[in-house]
């Protein structure tokens, strides 16, 4: 399986990355990059794993959702043998559970 990351899975990361590292420290964000490349390696072995996230999903997508770290969550789609990590958010920040994904 290949994982392509969108620029806006790209920008989530990032700025998750940089409030844990600000609110909650080094040692923190340490630990959820590690957690980060957990998760990717688990999707790449289990495509599928994870909740469908209805809020999103149409009749031709289906989004799944999947815990990184503590409240930290990565949406993806699976076509084929190609895994599009579409979009990563902290819900401490920001849920975008109402918007759609292209």
């Amino acid at each position: 399986m290949k994982i392509i990351r969108t620029e806006r899975a790209l920008t989530g990361i990032r700025g998750v990355a940089g409030y844990i590292a600000r609110t909650f420290g080094k040692k923190a964000l340490l630990e959820f990059q590690a957690r980060l490349q957990e998760c990717t390696k688990l999707i790449k072995d289990n495509p599928g794993i994870g909740s469908v996230d209805w809020d999103v999903s149409t009749q031709e997508r289906q989004y799944l959702t999947i815990l990184i770290y503590r409240r930290s969550w990565m949406v993806y789609r699976v076509e084929g043998d190609i895994i599009y990590i579409v979009d990563f958010y902290d819900t401490r920040k920001s849920n975008p559970s109402n918007e759609r994904y292209e």
